[in-house]
């Protein structure tokens, strides 16, 4: 039986240039990413970040690039997924999705720049109301606080 990347490749290799690759097809490819990684470690990011850009070309979406810019900060860090970020964090789409300032939190903690991660862990905090995401979000912010003790403002 063939891997769930070999049956991708070869439907990459159905594509050209007067027949590019699909939506479908695209995600199709990074899920296999995702799912032959052994690790998250393995995860071949680079590949993935290409992926994404490719997605984003032919199914434009600000939750494409939301979630190209964390492929993006795994492969070039997260600086480089902070400005693929924040090219779209003013879209009016994303206005009340919470992964777009839980994302932003995350890349800005994984750079050291505690206070400003603070304040979208709180902002993603009062958009969400799923009790795993909540709890998730406040060990997060917890870990960024100046004083772990402090309670989020948002508390509910």
């Amino acid at each position: 039986m063939a891997t769930r990347v070999a049956l991708v490749v070869r439907g990459l290799r159905l594509t050209g240039p007067d027949r590019p690759a699909g939506r479908f097809l695209l995600q199709a490819c990074i899920a296999g990413a995702h799912a032959e990684a052994v690790t998250w470690e393995s995860t071949d990011w680079r590949a993935t970040a290409l992926l994404y850009e490719r997605l984003a070309e032919v199914w434009p979406s600000p939750v494409v690039e939301v979630n190209r810019a964390v492929a993006v900060s795994f492969a070039d860090g997260p600086e480089a997924g902070l400005a693929v970020l924040d090219a779209v964090a003013g879209d009016p789409a994303l206005r009340s999705w919470h992964y777009l300032p839980a994302t932003r939190a995350d890349l800005l903690r994984r750079i050291g720049r505690r206070e400003e991660a603070a304040a979208d862990y709180r902002r993603a905090l009062s958009m969400v109301s799923d009790g795993a995401e909540r709890a998730f979000l406040r060990g997060r912010l917890a870990e960024v606080q100046d004083d772990p003790g402090d309670q989020p403002a948002v508390d509910a």
